[in-house]
């Protein structure tokens, strides 16, 4: 006869309570009643008040509430009987069933130490406050980081956060760290330095020495633009890929100026003193004076008039004369200058110039028109930029055009132009010489000037002499109108009434600069340009539309360094900023302005009139007058000592 669970349960309860292992009132429980886990489901009893069953069990025995209130008593069996795994810290810890043996005490739970606490004591133990150096070399190596199974920085799988926690508890040290050794850490990444700048921004010494620093990019973690390491001023990289490899192949130099570039206050790199420009204010001085060395300003050899040789210069003249009008109105009239197996293309160069730049020529007021201009209309024709051209071989082969029908076809899609050749002839630099002998001989004619860029029509297409060239007409009269209606500047409806005309943007009128170069070839008697008045005619024509920058680059005469000879102040009313400067760009302006603030009115006067002057930014000029107690004359001086040695980084 099988038992049923009830007298299975009683068995083993009789059989427990007999060893003394449970009390005498303690129920069992059935593990497929109660909650899993060993948690009891709720009770319906909520307080310990004395049960009739009580007073009825108290005289043969202690009852369940007395039981309870003597375990809760001090003393009492509450302290030897607990359940393991309830215990947390700063409680005691039990076994799971104990019984009141005499003679055995309670032991005391391990409190776990927090990681926090492991590094904050690391901290403290490497920190000189003498020095004011916090030493974290070789922290794997450490004990205690041993012991406690910690990764510091560096470490395999370790991640930014345990750089983080170190540079927090270093920042709050007393007196602030001024020197912080990282060396022997095999730091691979320079994310990890990354909060290093958040936490130490005072940072005056820095030593990554022995790690494993390889690319340009770790050290922009920390480099010292604006909110990173703007005070450092000793760096060591010894040991690291990227500086090795600088200096094995012979970049030395470029590694010392990359670096004094990204740390403007640096002045110690790899323990070697890097050379530094500073306004010292002239006095007497004990020492032998030395040589002056001259100060380069200009380049070796002057700007010169356009060099045109080896052809007569009315050749030249005539043929650009008649050929940018043409180009500028009626393009498709072009097609009698241009060989049938002639080449044409063009490319856009979409940088702004540093000159132009410098000089604010693209956001300026005076050239409102700049900002109208659309890179777009020409991109997306089929520029040639070799250097920019994505789309495989097809692309690069396409925009090659070949043949004169092809040749025209592509410029009659390209925006408006005005050429200002005979009118402004300051604004172009010719160079023309001949290539090749005999039969062979061609000229080679380089141009460079701007133009204005203006309409962009919406052609409607027509065949004129056999060829699908985008032309103008009259919709009414269905007359051929290109030849006038494609004017820059002309309303094409006033030449007849019943024309139709529309445009896909209104002119920008802005300006931009080209270089054309054209290979041309003597046009033989019978050929179509000869019959149409052309001397020479087009073999090659290659177009590159820039950016504008100033045609003053090839004025003739000395040509200037990016930051040599200073241009002449002009008159300005006494006690007021002026308005504008040719070397403080409009939009520095606005800026210039809020950082010297600060000053006093005559000191603002003072600095703007040195920002002017020289085009030092707020920063270097502040510094040049005051090492030259405010005084004007005696701060223009001290620049032209020094100001062949200043990095690119002290102009605006």
């Amino acid at each position: 006869m099988f038992s049923s669970p009830t007298s299975s349960r009683t068995l083993a309860a009789t059989t427990l309570k007999g060893a003394g292992l449970i009390d005498s009132d303690t129920r069992m429980r059935d593990a497929t009643v109660d909650k899993p886990g060993g948690r009891k489901g709720a009770s319906k009893i909520r307080t310990h008040r004395t049960r009739p069953i009580d007073a009825y069990k108290e005289p043969h025995g202690p009852g369940r509430a007395s039981m309870l209130a003597a375990r809760t008593q001090p003393g009492g069996a509450s302290d030897v009987l607990t359940i393991r795994g309830a215990s947390t810290v700063g409680r005691l810890r039990r076994n799971a069933v104990t019984a009141a043996v005499a003679g055995v005490a309670p032991s005391k739970a391990h409190t776990p130490v927090k990681a926090v606490e492991v590094w904050k004591d690391f901290v403290n133990r490497r920190w000189n406050p003498e020095l004011r150096f916090l030493n974290l070399e070789s922290m794997m190596d450490d004990p205690e980081i041993q012991k406690h199974n910690l990764l510091p920085p560096g470490a395999p799988a370790s991640s930014v956060r345990e750089a983080s926690v170190l540079f927090k508890l270093a920042s709050h040290l007393r007196p602030a760290v001024q020197t912080l050794s990282l060396a022997n850490n095999n730091i691979s990444s320079g994310q990890v330095l990354s909060t290093l700048a958040h936490y130490l921004p005072k940072l005056a010494n820095l030593s990554l020495q022995n790690n494993n620093l390889k690319v340009w990019r770790d050290i922009d973690f920390i480099s010292g633009r604006k909110g990173k390491l703007e005070h450092l001023r000793e760096l060591i990289l010894l040991g690291n890929p990227l500086r090795e490899l600088e200096i094995q192949n012979g970049r030395g130099d470029k590694y010392k100026s990359d670096m004094a570039r990204r740390f403007t206050s640096l002045i110690m790199l790899d323990q070697e003193a890097i050379a530094t420009i500073a306004f010292d204010a002239p006095g007497p001085s004990s020492t032998v004076v030395t040589e002056k060395r001259a100060t380069a300003t200009t380049f070796p050899y002057e700007m010169r008039p356009s060099f045109i040789t080896g052809v007569e210069d009315s050749i030249v003249s005539n043929f650009l004369v008649r050929f940018f009008p043409l180009f500028d109105d009626q393009r498709a009239t072009l097609l009698d200058a241009y060989h049938p197996s002639a080449t044409f293309s063009f490319s856009c160069n979409t940088a702004i110039p540093s000159r132009a730049r410098i000089q604010g020529l693209h956001v300026s007021k005076e050239m409102p028109n700049q900002r109208k201009l659309d890179w777009g209309l020409w991109l997306n024709n089929g520029s040639r930029n070799l250097n920019r051209m994505g789309g495989g071989g097809d692309k690069v082969i396409n925009s090659l055009h070949l043949g004169s029908e092809e040749a025209i076809r592509a410029m009659s899609t390209l925006p408006k132009t005005k050429h200002d050749v005979s009118g402004s002839p300051e604004k172009f630099c010719i160079d023309a010489w001949p290539v090749g002998q005999g039969e062979n001989l061609k000229l080679f004619i380089s141009l460079h000037g701007q133009f204005i860029e203006g309409m962009y029509p919406r052609f409607t297409r027509k065949f004129l002499a056999g060829l699908d060239i985008p032309m103008l007409y009259c919709l009414g009269c269905d007359a051929v109108t290109f030849a006038s209606s494609n004017s820059l500047f002309l309303d094409p409806t006033s030449l007849c009434s019943q024309l139709t005309f529309s445009f896909l943007a209104e002119p920008s009128q802005g300006i931009r600069s080209f270089d054309r170069a054209f290979v041309l070839a003597p046009a033989p008697p019978s050929s179509r340009a000869k019959l149409n008045g052309w001397d020479v005619m087009v073999l090659s024509d290659q177009w590159s539309v820039r950016a504008y920058s100033t045609h003053d680059a090839w004025h003739p005469g000395p040509m200037r360094v990016q930051a040599g000879d200073v241009i002449p102040m002009q008159q300005k009313p006494t006690g007021s900023i002026a308005s504008s400067s040719s070397l403080i760009p409009a939009s520095a302006r606005v800026q210039l302005e809020h950082t010297i603030s600060t000053f006093s009115e005559p000191q603002r006067n003072l600095i703007m009139q040195i920002c002017e002057r020289t085009g030092l930014n707020a920063k270097y000029a502040v510094d040049c007058l005051e090492n030259n107690a405010w005084v004007f004359d005696r701060a223009i001086a001290n620049f032209e000592q020094v100001k062949g040695a200043l990095s690119r980084d002290a102009f605006l």
